[in-house]
């Protein structure tokens, strides 16, 4: 049994991440955050992304490295 894990913990450290990554020069794929959050699923990352973008937090251009701040 997995224990219980907030959803915005994870988004928060999605975030983190692709702010880290984008102040580094270059936005992350989908599939860069599914493997440094340790998702089983790109779809798990991609939620993620996509309400990150839902919420404000960040904006979604075309291109596999398309998330901006």
């Amino acid at each position: 049994m997995t224990p219980f894990t907030p959803k915005g913990e994870p988004r928060s450290k999605v975030l983190r991440f692709v702010q880290q990554r984008i102040l580094e020069g270059r936005a992350p794929t989908v599939r860069e955050v599914q493997q440094a959050m340790g998702f089983a699923s790109v779809q798990s990352a991609r939620a993620h992304l996509e309400g990150l973008v839902e919420e404000g937090r960040l904006e979604k251009e075309p291109g596999a490295r398309g998330y901006r701040l």
